[in-house]
């Protein structure tokens, strides 16, 4: 399994948060429950997050994301559903796999520390 290196530094976390939650390495190819992680996510927040998702998303420098997936999020976006919570699964899972440190941090400013918190952990 590889490793990537991370060093987080989110505007707006406390020292606290950091402390207990920075990570100096994190597995790819883990196994999240990403429906688990949406339920954590207030509807309110729903919108900004997958506005700040896709960005990570055509701004990360991998290609790692199968047509399928690819076609899949093409759709919501095409449909107007990727603020839903099927449309910020898909969103949630290629952009752990493609930028999870940017993932992260995206998250971390918009103050849902637990949702983050949780991805760190996986």
């Amino acid at each position: 399994m590889a490793y990537v290196n991370l060093t987080l530094n989110i505007n707006g976390l406390d020292d606290r948060f950091l402390s207990s939650h920075t990570i100096t390495s994190f597995p790819r190819g883990i196994m999240m429950e990403y429906a688990k992680l949406v339920e954590m996510v207030p509807p309110e927040k729903w919108e900004p997050l997958s506005e700040r998702l896709i960005g990570v998303i055509l701004g990360a420098k991998n290609d790692k994301v199968p047509n399928s997936v690819a076609n899949t999020i093409l759709m919501d976006m095409k449909n107007g559903t990727t603020s839903t919570k099927k449309g910020l699964i898909n969103l949630l899972e290629v952009a752990v796999v493609l930028d999870v440190e940017n993932t992260i941090i995206s998250i971390g400013e918009l103050k849902l520390l637990n949702l983050a918190a949780e991805i760190i952990q996986s």
